[in-house]
């Protein structure tokens, strides 16, 4: 079997790492130049470092992760709510959540494929399909002809839209800066979320950085340039008293970065001889820090279909049996994002207020009880 990975990230890399070593073909394109602007930092729960102990990678991500103890949830002016301890994940699964960097992730992962079948600055124009195979166009030109051809390149994903219905994106009306900063912002191996009406901020214990995610209510109609980037964030996050502007005073404009909210609903994974995963498939919105761990279980399940196709266990079946294993395992991910999307996302003053007064009431097994079912089911 020969197949093509468009897209050469985390759960890309995974399928091309479980495949390694067997008897099916693997090319990977990646339209980016370089790896040189990789982002930020991911959070990996166990059933993320699960995956990644059966590639041999368990001891390389301890060592560059930071595990976290508690999720710390104030108000804006830095008032403690509630704090939740993880000690339970860790004496349950071993590993409740672990925070890496995305480069240093990704590395790992290239670590245990051949990287003489990636192609960087490398997309697809065309896919052509008839009953056993996907003829693939490349933005060089190129025509190749491949048993299937895997979509894994994200929430704008460039194989959905030519094989797969389209706008099945979804802007929500809230948007996201990314930004280094002084470490003294954090609470040792902890999450701590600052929330207002509006608006949170989230910081995270990543080791020797400390890295803050600000979200606000927002319109898409007007981009967040650069220039005065700072200043409009000093204003629009007013009401963090205990953190703003203090924590921007360090920074330049250039030093943050701004994104959107982005949903990804796809009725299909599956098409013929294409076939979705990860964010391509199910981009998760950041709340439950879920999402690098669901593609990483993309990666491996689609592979281990992969490696039983026979003459008595067609590739259809495979696809067909990975599209169904990771729907429910993804809508119980979909499910508990939701959730923690419904408490952080409060526009109105006076429900921020009153989940406020909840929150330090709030029992930890409810809150938690998603995340704990997802760790407990079989992969």
């Amino acid at each position: 079997m020969k197949i093509l990975i468009v897209g050469a990230g985390i759960g890309g890399l995974s399928l091309a790492a479980f495949l390694e070593n067997t008897d099916i073909e693997y090319e990977i394109v990646d339209k980016a130049l370089d790896w040189n602007h990789q982002g930020y930092s991911l959070g990996i729960w166990n059933n993320g470092r699960y995956i990644l102990n059966k590639l041999g990678l368990a001891d390389s991500f301890d060592r560059q992760s930071t595990r976290i103890q508690n999720y710390v949830i104030r108000n804006g002016k830095g008032k403690l709510l509630r704090t939740y301890n993880l000690q339970d994940f860790y004496s349950s699964y071993g590993v409740a959540l672990s925070l890496i960097s995305r480069a240093g992730l990704h590395d790992a992962l290239m670590s245990k494929i051949d990287v003489s079948k990636l192609k960087m600055g490398m997309s697809i124009e065309k896919i052509e399909q008839d009953a056993t195979s996907a003829t693939v166009t490349f933005t060089d030109g190129n025509v190749k002809e491949y048993d299937l051809v895997v979509g894994a390149d994200g929430i704008h994903s460039k194989v959905r839209n030519i094989a797969f219905q389209k706008d099945v994106v979804t802007l929500n009306k809230w948007r996201v800066w990314y930004m280094w900063i002084d470490n003294s912002y954090k609470t040792k191996a902890a999450v701590t979320e600052y929330l207002e009406a509006g608006e949170f901020i989230s910081i995270f214990d990543n080791g020797f950085r400390t890295l803050a995610v600000i979200t606000a209510s927002s319109e898409h109609t007007t981009w967040d340039d650069t220039k005065g980037r700072i200043e409009r964030l000093k204003r629009l996050f007013k009401d963090e008293t205990a953190i703003m502007p203090q924590m921007l005073n360090t920074l330049t404009d250039e030093d943050v970065t701004a994104t959107d909210l982005i949903h990804v609903e796809t009725k299909k994974w599956v098409k013929g001889n294409v076939v979705l995963l990860g964010d391509a498939a199910h981009g998760f919105e950041p709340y439950a820090s879920i999402g690098g761990s669901m593609a990483l279980e993309d990666g491996y399940i689609l592979a281990s279909e992969l490696m039983q196709v026979s003459k008595t266990y067609s590739l259809a079946d495979a696809l067909k049996r990975y599209e169904k294993k990771r729907k429910v395992r993804v809508s119980l991910a979909l499910r508990l994002t939701r959730r923690m999307k419904g408490w952080l996302l409060i526009k109105s003053k006076f429900m921020r207020k009153l989940v406020d007064f909840i929150i330090p009431y709030f029992p930890a097994r409810y809150f938690m009880k998603d995340y704990h079912k997802l760790m407990k089911e079989e992969i």
